[in-house]
């Protein structure tokens, strides 16, 4: 599993976020929505919410034409401590 710290790094290296990205301030932004979504969950909103929150979320990254391309090959799901 990629950590929320990484996943902006890990984003721009694939051609998936702006280079010139600062991939420290989304980490943060990327913590700051989840913690925000379990605390939509914990306070008992709607079944919505999380997804209205992720949308919003994204639509606010510096995302390049790659990301928004739907022939755009995904890497498969990245495993920390694998061997």
């Amino acid at each position: 599993m990629v950590s929320t710290s990484s996943m902006p790094s890990a984003a721009q290296r694939h051609g998936d976020l702006d280079p010139e990205a600062d991939a420290q301030g989304i980490s943060h932004l990327l913590m700051a929505v989840k913690r925000g979504m379990e605390a939509l969950a914990w306070a008992g909103s709607d079944t919505a919410a999380p997804e209205r929150v992720a949308d919003q979320a994204f639509a606010g990254l510096p995302l390049t034409a790659q990301a928004w391309s739907p022939q755009a090959p995904r890497p498969g799901p990245v495993v920390s401590g694998a061997s």
